[in-house]
């Protein structure tokens, strides 16, 4: 049977090592790449959520301005209409 020499078993020694400090330093890179993607991903969403949030106030702010000229034309078509206008003068 053979014995382990001293520099068989340094030499084991050794590879644990090595294969320890490969696993440290991949489980370390692994977890920032996890951090760094779920951090990118937030942005994103949050990006997403500001753009559609100012869609949103554009478009109100469109209607708005439509319901306003609307709401003035009623008006101005009720205070002629008070007044006695006909059609005609109405449509010009």
């Amino acid at each position: 049977m053979h014995t382990k020499t001293r520099e068989e078993t340094s030499l084991v020694s050794d590879v644990l090592i090595a294969i320890i400090v490969i696993a440290f330093f991949t489980v370390i890179i692994l977890a920032y790449y996890y951090m760094l993607n779920e951090e990118t991903r937030s942005g994103i969403v949050k990006d997403g959520e500001m753009s559609a949030r100012q869609v949103e106030t554009e478009i109100n702010e469109y209607f708005s301005t439509s319901v306003d000229a609307i709401e003035l034309t009623v008006y101005t078509i009720d205070g002629m209409l008070e007044n006695g206008k006909s059609g005609e003068e109405i449509e010009e």
